[in-house]
């Protein structure tokens, strides 16, 4: 896909990165410049990645009580963020064994243009979708995103991962807000519409905490199918992963 991704940039590297899809197992990346003043486009070539399939359909998600699946859209990078020299992204991919979709999320150093971490977000039977990222001052990352199964409604879900956790890797995945119905929503198209609803990003009051913000499958009004978007805030705590998450509820909106 053709989408690109603007870097949200912290701190002053005199150049605001560029990032998007470029096909299978590459990403492309540019950058702007403004010598004198005058905004210079430079495109800085492909980046390698862990081989995904590039594709404009994925399939659809499958959720408790309906067998419409929720669409999936396709493999567009959703957002990035530069900071401390490394660029982030992430995206949604189907899984290696070709079962499901998980969230794959990458680092990248634009200066030399290599893949510094990468990972995926996956599960045994859980399918993850429509990610966002976001990086603290001291390197921690934070992802958030939704999940659904045939045994579960569409739900919000987040994880992160301490500077100090192992290369490549995620502590485990933990609950935002449990879906609480089935979801349609065609919008009289084809696809069951799930809007990319999806943000995460640093508290600027400590510049070490997280917000996310989700949507999930709310319960049906007079019938017809609802989302919500639910608040969530959390940060790494001093003891080691899996168990140093903790999330606070914040609002819904319907």
């Amino acid at each position: 896909d053709a989408s690109i991704q603007p870097a949200h940039t912290f701190g002053t590297p005199g150049e605001q990165y560029f990032i998007q899809e470029w096909n299978s197992g590459q990403l492309r990346l540019a950058k702007v410049t403004s010598p004198g003043g005058t905004p210079t486009w430079t495109d800085r070539g492909s980046v390698t990645v862990n081989a995904f399939n590039s594709t404009i359909s994925l399939p659809g998600i499958p959720q408790l009580g309906s067998g419409n699946t929720i669409d999936a859209g396709d493999t567009r990078l959703l957002n990035a963020v530069y900071r401390n020299g490394s660029l982030w992204t992430t995206h949604h991919v189907v899984a290696a064994a070709g079962a499901k979709i998980e969230v794959a999320w990458y680092s990248i150093d634009p200066l030399s243009k290599t893949t510094m971490m990468q990972g995926r977000i996956g599960d045994s039977s859980r399918w993850y979708a429509y990610p966002s990222i976001a990086v603290n001052q001291d390197n921690d990352v934070a992802v958030g995103f939704s999940g659904s199964s045939a045994t579960q409604y569409a739900s919000a879900y987040y994880t992160m991962r301490k500077s100090s956790d192992t290369s490549g890797t995620m502590q485990t995945v933990s609950l935002l807000k449990s879906g609480e119905a089935p979801y349609y929503k065609s919008f009289a198209g084809s696809d069951n519409r799930w809007g990319d609803y999806s943000a995460t990003c640093v508290d600027p009051a400590d510049n070490v905490s997280f917000w996310t913000l989700q949507e999930y499958a709310d319960n049906t009004v007079l019938g017809r199918s609802m989302w919500g978007t639910w608040w969530g805030r959390f940060r790494a705590a001093s003891i080691n992963a899996p168990t140093g998450l903790t999330a606070t509820p914040a609002s819904s909106t319907g």
